[in-house]
């Protein structure tokens, strides 16, 4: 768990290449790990944070660390797929929600939307499990953020503006980076049926806050 901190607070510096370096230390250090829980905890807490290390470096500087293209997404379905296997259920929902966002990442930078449909159902099964493992907003409402990303990318806009609507009930004024981006793509979603001649208007009015006071709804 200390090595785990460290690789973030590496990341929180920018300081990638030796995020990197680091998350690759704590998957070697399950092969000597004394026992099959142990391995499998390293082994799937190394390749979250080797996906993460890749995903933020591309995310700040539009460039992948070496090899960061090939392995980013490899390593984060392998980090899911040992989490399920060892019933890790915080470790699922981390990677769930991370696997989603690198694959909407990829479709941004690909052009191929069909990566967002994975995406979407992935973001909604990190909510749900964010949710049951009673995490604060930060967690969910990101999760509901990436969900309404990807629905919106794939014209799914139904989808996209409840789950921007959610996320922003999540975050509300705790979480105001989160709050800001699903205000704007609920704007953005509900512009676009608008031109589409489809409009939509989903559950209860949401208040849009400036400072500590709601000042309008969407």
């Amino acid at each position: 768990e200390a090595l785990v901190a460290a690789t973030h607070a590496l990341l929180s510096c920018e300081e990638f290449a030796d995020a990197l370096a680091l998350a690759k230390e704590i998957k070697e250090m399950g092969i000597g790990a004394p026992s099959p829980e142990e391995k499998c905890t390293c082994e799937a807490s190394g390749l979250e944070m080797m996906a993460r290390a890749h995903l933020s470096a591309y995310l700040a500087t539009n460039k992948y660390l070496e090899e960061g293209d090939t392995v980013m997404l490899p390593s984060i379905r392998s980090a899911l797929a040992l989490f399920e296997e060892s019933k890790d259920a915080a470790g699922k929902a981390r990677a769930l929600r991370l696997l989603a966002e690198v694959l909407v990442t990829i479709s941004n930078e690909t052009g191929n939307n069909s990566l967002c449909e994975e995406a979407q159902r992935l973001a909604k099964q990190a909510a749900v499990a964010f949710k049951e493992l009673g995490r604060g907003p930060a967690e969910l409402s990101s999760a509901l953020l990436l969900s309404a990303t990807a629905s919106m990318r794939t014209g799914n806009l139904l989808v996209a503006y409840w789950d921007a609507k959610q996320a922003m009930v999540e975050a509300g004024e705790s979480v105001p980076r989160c709050y800001n981006e699903a205000a704007a793509i609920a704007s953005q979603v509900k512009t676009m049926a608008e031109e589409s001649g489809k409009p939509i208007n989903v559950g209860a009015p949401v208040p849009v806050y400036m400072g500590d006071k709601p000042v309008t709804f969407v």
